[in-house]
């Protein structure tokens, strides 16, 4: 992509949409985040939190990513400074979700998810007619 392309997209309503669902992301991430730190251990506030914060990370990163991209093609350096600030606190915060021991919806997922994929691509039992040797 071109220079000029993000340079023509920052005042946009797209890209004013773009920065838009950015900060609702990164807002929504806050909220279940601060939540999940003040509720206690072991409480379903908390489970909830932490699914929350669990999915609205990785779309909070690559929106906050966007956001900076447009604004350092457009020359918004206070805008690239406070998008590398954002995306810095968010990546430590969703570092910290995934060493915590908290219990959320996403924990074992992957390992279930790549059970089913498995299962999907093995092959049936072939079934053999009766009195064949082969």
């Amino acid at each position: 992509m071109e220079t000029t392309f993000w340079a023509a997209l920052h005042g946009t309503p797209a890209g004013l949409g773009i920065a838009l669902v950015s900060l609702t992301l990164q807002l929504g991430f806050l909220m279940a985040n601060t939540r999940r730190i003040t509720a206690v251990k072991g409480t379903r506030q908390r489970y909830i939190a932490a699914t929350w914060a669990t999915s609205l990370a990785g779309p909070s990163l690559l929106a906050a990513a966007v956001d900076t991209v447009m604004d350092f093609f457009a020359g918004d350096w206070f805008g690239v400074v406070v998008g590398m600030l954002v995306l810095f606190v968010v990546a430590l915060n969703w570092r910290q979700l995934r060493n915590a021991d908290d219990d959320n919806w996403w924990k074992g997922r992957g390992t279930k998810i790549g059970r089913y994929v498995r299962s999907l691509l093995t092959a049936p039992p072939q079934v053999r007619a009766a009195g064949s040797n082969a």
